[in-house]
């Protein structure tokens, strides 16, 4: 079982060692994928009135979500071939593992701003005369505190 030789460095697990947190983060990030679509759907089709930069931080997200989840599972399945010591058929690991981070970095930076938009309410609520601005603005803080929940979870 040889390191993963990442960023520079060799590291205490080996690329066979990913099966399973590549599974599990394409679980999780499928999961959290449809409720972003549902999210964006009932968008689309006018229950909820948020503002454009609201709506493009849901579209933004759920695109971010959809790719973490084909890395995610094109990790696990990189990382369950060959045999144990058959490290050529585990080349793409490290990079799959490249993408995931940048991947990583630009979610932190969409639940930033969602926060941001957030804290400004109008941002999240649109019109006043929006019917159902309160069902919305609830919607709107699960989304947002939920995305800090799943990328807290990746970074546990």
């Amino acid at each position: 079982m040889p390191a993963v030789y990442a960023l520079g460095r060799r590291w205490h697990l080996s690329s066979d060692d990913l099966v399973v947190p590549g599974a599990f983060g394409s679980i999780f990030f499928a999961t959290w994928t449809g409720l972003l679509a549902a999210a964006e759907g009932k968008i689309e089709e006018g229950s909820f009135c948020p503002t454009s930069a609201f709506t493009r931080y849901v579209s933004a997200l759920l695109a971010f979500s959809a790719v973490s989840c084909v890395l995610h599972a094109l990790l696990a399945w990189q990382s369950n071939l060959g045999s144990m010591l058959d490290e050529a058929k585990r080349r793409w690991v490290p990079w799959l593992l490249y993408f995931i981070a940048v991947i990583y970095g630009g979610m932190l930076g969409l639940i930033i701003w969602g926060s941001v938009l957030m804290a400004d309410s109008q941002h999240t609520t649109g019109s006043s005369g929006c019917s159902s601005s309160g069902q919305w603005t609830a919607i709107s803080r699960t989304i947002v505190y939920g995305s800090w929940a799943a990328i807290g979870m990746v970074f546990l």
